[in-house]
């Protein structure tokens, strides 16, 4: 039976429905603390064990007790940071701490536990359960189940009400991450059941749609004439047919052309997300019109985050382009300008992401970890039995120690060749030098690296004891699949983020690694733009110093410190 805090508690939102109580501070770790060491109905080991994880979650968080919330839901974001590497523990002590934490708070009544407590099924849902056909069946529909049984509803009284009920104690106990998302998987995996399951209750349950964030159709779905028009348009854009007398005075690289034929798909995507039929957008023309142009803009911006919003000031950007390939009329080119501009410029710097990040590596552990990763990674392949699964993890360590070592773009890293990129010009053993022809890089101009020696040491294992497990046949290719395909620039994109947030337990995408490198680069030489500038390749100074300058009143006041230091000593001294 579980203690009586109200008189030790702040109450619970939850604590008398329908109440008309004023409302009430949320209860915290702090109340949480006071009730336990106040009650009588817990044995006194475990009452220990739960002081101690709530404090020691509390001092890994960095707040007082009293300033963290005792709600599942306000604390799940507090909690879910917490990493090995940020406390310090094993994977194994942060996970036993996080549960001991969360079975004090289901005691106390401060968590409404959902999920199944342990308690067996009640017989006739135990036979339902059963017949369930698969792991997908079974793990979709066991907290419904479980929930129904503890509550004494049969199977053949389930409805919606009860759904609904579900749903929401689901949401208030903040079990899951995406309750709308589990919640459309019950229904529809109850409703699967009921049409295929002899004997399961008859009842259909309502499966809600759930709008997910940035859907966008897919190329096939594109109306055919569309898609030739789009074709057509980045031909020319390319520059290939320079001899035609509306030839563009240069033609975009192929990066760029998959980006411009990305921002058009969105652009069409975001016109149907407003109602639009697919059958009515069959030229590059239908997405010019300037009370089109409004209506997919102002869609794209619905609730956008900063970065999204540069992403659609980048869609708005392509629009005007291709408004004036299209030979829209003047007015109407004036329209679109003006709407574009009510989006504003780029901001100069860092965005508000990239800034929050990088501020995590004030925090040398993680860094360190991060330094560390690709030794750590290379040592899990050598270990691991299986080839395929050694060959991945051993491409995903080489390639993190590339973007450490050298920070350049996805595109280039993931497409690099021996023989065309990495060479030995003094012959094998020997140095090792990372080469771009001015025609693969974004700034047009020739890059040469010197490849660091570490990294040499991971090609070269790589290379010998790895990449021949891929039957490689004739490719060059440094990063392949089975047969010798290219490994798609994707995949490594996943494998380094997947790596990163489990290893170093933060989100980091292969870009902004080189956000790493500018900020380590600065933080040792302050004041270096040109040596950033030459080691991400910028090809204009200022995008270097516009990119990284506003970071840097942090390491000017450093430097300026030490001058006043060093003066305050020199005068001492005379």
């Amino acid at each position: 039976m579980s203690t009586d805090v109200s008189t030790t508690m702040l109450p619970r939102p939850f604590a008398v429905p329908g109440s008309a109580r004023e409302p009430v501070p949320s209860p915290t770790l702090a109340d949480a603390l006071a009730a336990l060491a106040g009650s009588t109905d817990i044995e006194a080991g475990r009452r220990k064990t739960w002081v101690a994880a709530i404090s020691t979650t509390a001092k890994w968080i960095g707040r007082p007790p009293g300033q963290i919330p005792a709600s599942l839901p306000k604390l799940r974001p507090l909690i879910t940071a917490l990493t090995p590497v940020t406390t310090g523990r094993s994977a194994k002590t942060l996970a036993n701490t996080k549960s001991l934490v969360k079975a004090a708070l289901t005691h106390l009544g401060l968590h409404r536990r959902v999920r199944s407590d342990g308690a067996p099924l009640a017989p006739e849902w135990q036979a339902l359960y059963d017949q369930l056909p698969d792991k997908r069946s079974r793990n979709g529909l066991s907290r419904f189940i479980h929930y129904a049984s503890r509550l004494g509803v049969t199977p053949d009284h389930v409805d919606q009400q009860i759904l609904d009920r579900f749903v929401g104690e689901l949401e208030a106990s903040g079990e899951v991450a995406h309750v709308a998302h589990r919640h459309r998987d019950t229904a529809v995996l109850w409703n699967r059941a009921v049409s295929t399951i002899p004997g399961w209750p008859q009842t259909m349950l309502a499966e809600p749609t759930v709008d997910r964030t940035g859907k966008r159709l897919a190329p096939g779905r594109l109306h055919p004439e569309l898609q030739s028009d789009v074709d057509r348009y980045l031909r020319w854009a390319s520059g290939v047919d320079f001899m035609d007398d509306d030839a563009p005075a240069k033609g975009c690289k192929k990066s760029t052309l998959r980006l411009r034929r990305e921002q058009l798909r969105i652009a069409a995507s975001s016109l149907v997300a407003t109602g639009m039929l697919v059958s009515e957008i069959t030229s590059l023309r239908d997405l010019v019109d300037p009370v089109r142009v409004r209506a997919l803009l102002t869609k794209m911006i619905e609730g956008s985050r900063a970065e999204v919003r540069a992403f659609v000031r980048g869609v708005a950007i392509s629009l005007v382009a291709l408004a004036k390939w299209c030979d829209v009329d003047p007015k109407d080119l004036a329209e679109i300008k003006r709407l574009s501009g009510k989006l504003g410029t780029q901001p100069r710097g860092l965005t508000e992401k990239n800034r929050a990040l990088l501020n995590k590596f004030e925090d040398e552990r993680i860094l360190q970890s991060l330094l560390g990763l690709p030794a750590k990674l290379a040592a899990e392949a050598r270990r691991t039995q299986s080839p395929a699964r050694r060959v991945q993890r051993m491409q995903i360590a080489l390639f993190l120690e590339l973007l450490l070592g050298i920070p350049l773009r996805l595109q280039n890293l993931s497409q690099l060749e021996f023989g065309k990129h990495l060479l030995r010009p003094g012959g094998p053993g020997k140095p090792m030098q990372l080469v771009f022809n001015s025609d693969e890089v974004k700034n047009d101009q020739s890059m040469i690296f010197d490849v660091p020696a570490t990294t040499q040491l991971f090609i070269d294992e790589y290379s010998k004891h790895f990449r021949p497990f891929l039957d490689t046949g004739i490719s060059e290719h440094l990063f392949i699949t089975q047969g010798g395909k290219p490994k798609s620039p994707d995949s490594l994109r996943h494998g380094v983020t997947m790596a990163v947030k489990r290893h170093v337990g933060i989100h980091m995408t292969p870009h902004q690694f080189r956000h790493l490198a500018a900020k380590l680069m600065l933080d040792a030489n302050p004041g270096a733009y040109l040596l950033v500038q030459h080691l991400l390749g910028h090809k204009n100074f200022k995008t270097t110093v516009a990119f990284y300058a506003e970071s840097q009143a942090r390491n000017a006041g450093r430097v300026f410190d030490e001058v006043l230091a060093e003066l305050r000593t020199s005068k001492k001294k005379t």
